[in-house]
C-alpha cells in the first residue's frame, strides 16, 4: 500500500494512492469483488500481481470503475504510473 504521510500513529485509515496485491487462489475475489469494492471506496490505483501467469495488471479508477491501464509481463519491464510517480515494474525480478 502506498499512502501519504499522516499524523496517524497506529494505522492508516484514509484511502491509499495505490494498493498492490498478489493474486490469491480465489481469482474472483481479487479480480471482481475487491476491484469493485476498492472502486466504491475511491481507491485510485489497484495493481494485481498474478504469479500463475507472471504478469502485473494495473488498474486505475475511471469514474466509478477501475479500468485496466497496463499489463506488464515478465519479459518486458516498464514504467507504470500510480498518479504520483511512475514505478519501474519488473515482474521477473518480483517472482521466483
Amino acid at each position: 500500500m502506498v499512502h501519504p504521510v499522516t499524523p496517524e500513529s497506529v494505522r492508516f485509515t484514509g484511502t491509499p494512492a495505490l494498493v498492490v496485491e498478489v493474486l490469491s487462489g480465489i481469482r474472483g475475489d481479487d479480480l471482481v469483488i475487491k476491484l469493485d469494492r476498492y472502486a466504491r471506496a475511491g481507491l485510485s490505483h489497484y495493481w494485481i500481481l498474478d504469479p500463475a501467469n507472471r504478469v502485473l495488471l494495473a488498474y486505475a479508477l475511471e469514474g466509478a470503475v477501475h479500468d485496466l491501464v497496463a499489463v506488464v509481463d515478465e519479459h518486458s519491464p516498464r514504467d507504470v504510473s500510480y498518479g504520483t510517480a511512475p514505478v519501474r515494474v519488473d515482474v521477473a525480478a518480483l517472482l521466483p
